[in-house]
């Protein structure tokens, strides 16, 4: 059985081989001046992501509720490998942070939207797909107020912290029909 744990959003996998379909991730020195294609935001004309992960071997931008999976096999040369949004993005302030997690051999993320979080299936880089949005009490395209800041997956739990509304606990086992399973409204309130 393969073993993996989730530390904050970054996914760490014991020893599991890659999929035939995966990305390729290069370990290679740049000169100085292919440093800033490496870097250089926005990919993709006027999308603003401020969330970067790597998903099987795919960088994943997250950001606004519209997101993108690249492939940085030639970090100099990214090649879009597809675009999707969240149904509730417009109007969406912005994300804070995204949690991946690994279920056998399928990836999945977790993201923010304008009205809680969606859930997507990620192991097909060419099409992902959602699987699910769940709409939190009290987050409404909020910014300082309203809003989710951060997500963390452990286990078959997310962690959902609210900017006003405390920290929604949401059980995941079902990723199409996840539950909010307890709000917090305080830190006694675990």
């Amino acid at each position: 059985m393969r073993r993996s744990a989730i530390l904050g959003s970054v996914l760490l996998l014991s020893a599991a081989p890659a999929r035939a379909d995966s990305g390729t991730l290069p370990n290679n020195s740049y000169a100085p001046d292919k440093l800033y294609q490496l870097i250089s935001p926005p990919m993709s004309g006027t999308v603003k992501h401020n969330q970067s992960s790597v998903v099987n071997g795919w960088l994943f931008l997250a950001g606004n509720a519209k997101h993108e999976l690249w492939d940085i096999h030639d970090p100099t040369h990214p090649k879009l490998k597809s675009k999707f949004e969240s149904p509730h993005h417009d109007g969406e302030a912005e994300s804070h942070s995204v949690s991946l997690a690994r279920r056998g051999d399928s990836f999945y993320a977790v993201t923010i939207s304008g009205k809680g979080v969606d859930f997507w299936d990620l192991t097909n880089a060419d099409s992902p797909k959602l699987l699910s949005s769940l709409l939190l009490e009290g987050i409404d395209y909020g910014d300082n107020t309203n809003a989710v800041w951060g997500v963390s997956w452990q286990g078959r739990y997310v962690w959902v912290g609210g900017t006003n509304t405390g920290l929604h606990v949401v059980d995941a086992g079902d990723l199409a029909n996840p539950e909010l399973v307890k709000l917090c409204a305080q830190l006694g309130d675990l």
